[in-house]
């Protein structure tokens, strides 16, 4: 019987441990929420590489690529920061559960097979790793998309300028402003755009909501034809700013 028995675990065979390591969801819930969806999608590419699953894993990186790209379209196109945020606290959810439910049963099964876990040490440094090259890619989309602003100062308001605008036509709005009452010293922001194919356009940062008071938007037109003289005359664009400088709403006064 004893002869039996070990002639059996001789033949037994040896399963060796997994030598990759591969990140649970857990490390995938970190780099996601210190480098977007981007460093948890980017993870889990990882493990589908080690496991073998070429597709899964470009799969996985692509739609880690589509979603935080879809963050950062939400980001620039004007929506309220705490609504961004509410979304990229939903999205680092749904990455860290999503990753629990599609590769959960593999990182189980790699485990019981005596493979090792990759250390969170090591999916924070990704998550970083991801935070900076987004960040990168945002300040190269800011800096082409804005364009060259040059400003002056009267007293605490300000008036910058950019195209074909100088200091000059600058100088004239600020003082125009200033002569009917709106430059009060209580830190105002204008902007003065010329353009060859578009003329000019005057921006004024202003208060939430402004843009949708009809009311307010008719007293800004006759608050710019009062001035026209100033920046060249009619017509022109004028344009209403949030504190972020981002467009609000646009018209043409004639």
């Amino acid at each position: 019987m004893n002869e039996l028995s070990s002639e059996r675990t001789q033949d037994a065979v040896v399963v060796a441990p997994p030598q990759y390591l591969l990140y649970d969801y857990r490390s995938v819930g970190l780099a996601s929420f210190l480098g977007t969806p981007l460093g948890g999608s980017l993870l889990m590419a990882m493990n589908y590489r080690r496991l073998g699953k070429g597709a899964a894993a470009a799969g996985a990186l692509t739609v880690g690529i589509v979603i935080t790209s879809l963050l950062l379209l939400l980001g620039f196109s004007g929506i309220a920061n705490s609504g961004v945020q509410v979304i990229g606290l939903l999205a680092f959810i749904g990455m860290m559960q999503g990753a629990k439910a599609i590769q959960g049963f593999d990182i189980q099964e790699h485990v019981r097979l005596g493979g090792r876990l990759a250390s969170k040490g090591s999916a924070a440094i990704t998550g970083l790793l991801c935070l900076a090259v987004v960040a990168a890619l945002v300040f190269g989309i800011v800096t082409v998309g804005t364009p060259n602003r040059t400003k002056i100062t009267l007293g605490a308001d300000e008036v910058y300028y950019s195209g074909e605008a100088t200091a000059q036509n600058a100088t004239a709005f600020g003082e125009a402003l200033k002569s009917i009452g709106y430059f009060r010293g209580s830190g105002a922001t204008v902007e003065i755009t010329k353009d060859k194919s578009t003329g000019v356009t005057l921006s004024f940062v202003v208060q939430d909501g402004i843009w949708d008071d009809a009311d307010k938007v008719s007293k800004f037109q006759q608050v710019g034809r009062l001035i026209a003289p100033a920046v060249g005359g009619l017509p022109f664009e004028l344009r209403f700013l949030d504190t972020h400088s981002k467009v609000k709403k646009q018209v043409t006064v004639r």
